[in-house]
């Protein structure tokens, strides 16, 4: 065999010498990723034991969040059960009040005397205030309980804006208040609602345009058709307007919004019932005011059905038909 060179065995000493650089060098790879992977599986246990931990958490507030709702449900069923009952025991004894003080305003065989008409005329005057805070309370209720009885349909609303407009217009004119009709006449499509309670939403509505009015103000009564899906109903006073820090509280229930050292009538709650109304027969309600200039009150009830089928069928024609 050859002998190797000095040269050459130099290099093959190096190469050994790297050789062993590198293993030493791989070495301390291996043991830092070694390092780094139980540093990772550590972590991962540990990520494991709080996610466990965190989920039983969740599921202890999950029962905990289950148990209030059921207690606040039967707080809130027990409350309109009370509320419905105190209504209806209340309305009794009241009507009979009123009866009786009706019956001394026809008395003819002793007719009273100015003083006596007088008191008859407060007790009437007080006890409808009184017959007015029951029926809203009771109304509140069995909304709240889901007990209110509503029947949806198609209806043109010509009719119904006409026949409450003629009812505040006496309202209206014990104040001097101007109540413009911009609505009724107008081309309106028939809308889906319950005729009824929503006599008694533009009423309120109305009602309290009227009674938070400056004297000899105005309010308009207008509709307009909203995105081919709604009929808004908007109703505009010229009244003290609502200043912005009470926006939240308008449909809070005995919430008089600042007007409650002022001597006028009403029991807090007549928005609020409003507001649940309209929401429970798909409609929205919603304002907008400005301190000094008035408030304009919106509700936007839904088209009727038929109404927009028959539109999207000329809709689909009106596309697919051929152009010249």
């Amino acid at each position: 065999m050859a002998e190797l060179s000095n040269d050459q065995l130099k290099e093959n000493i190096e190469a050994l010498e790297q050789a062993l650089r590198d293993r030493d060098e791989l070495e301390q790879h291996l043991k830092e990723n070694e390092e780094t992977l139980e540093r990772f599986i550590t972590d991962q246990y540990d990520s494991q034991e709080r996610y466990q931990s965190q989920a039983a958490e969740l599921v202890i507030l999950a029962e905990e969040l289950a148990i209030e709702q059921q207690r606040a449900e039967a707080s809130s069923e027990a409350k309109s059960r009370f509320l419905s009952s105190v209504s209806h025991e209340l309305r009794t004894p009241l009507n009979a009040v009123l009866g009786y003080a009706q019956l001394l305003q026809m008395e003819h065989g002793k007719p009273l005397d100015e003083p006596q008409r007088g008191c008859v005329r407060n007790i009437l005057h007080g006890g409808n205030i009184l017959l007015s805070l029951i029926m809203d309370i009771l109304d509140m209720s069995q909304i709240e309980a889901g007990n209110i009885s509503l029947k949806i349909e198609d209806i043109q609303l010509r009719d119904t804006l006409q026949r409450t407009l003629l009812t505040a217009n006496v309202l209206a004119e014990k104040r001097g208040i101007i109540l413009e009709d911009e609505g009724s006449s107008k081309h309106l499509p028939d809308v889906r609602t319950d005729a009824s309670r929503l006599t008694q939403v533009l009423l309120n509505l109305l009602s309290n345009a009227i009674k938070y009015n400056r004297e000899s103000g105005t309010v308009i009564l207008d509709c307009e058709v909203i995105a081919n899906e709604f009929l808004r109903i908007s109703i505009t006073d010229t009244g003290c307007g609502i200043p912005a820090d009470k926006f939240d509280a308008v449909f809070e229930p005995f919430d008089r919004i600042g007007q409650e050292g002022k001597i006028i009538e009403g029991t807090g709650i007549g928005l609020t019932i409003t507001k649940q109304l309209v929401e429970v027969m798909g409609g929205r309600i919603g304002f907008e005011s400005e301190v000094d200039k008035g408030s304009v009150f919106w509700v936007d009830l839904p088209v009727s059905e038929k109404l927009l089928i028959s539109e999207r069928a000329l809709h689909e024609i009106s596309r697919s038909s051929p152009r010249s």
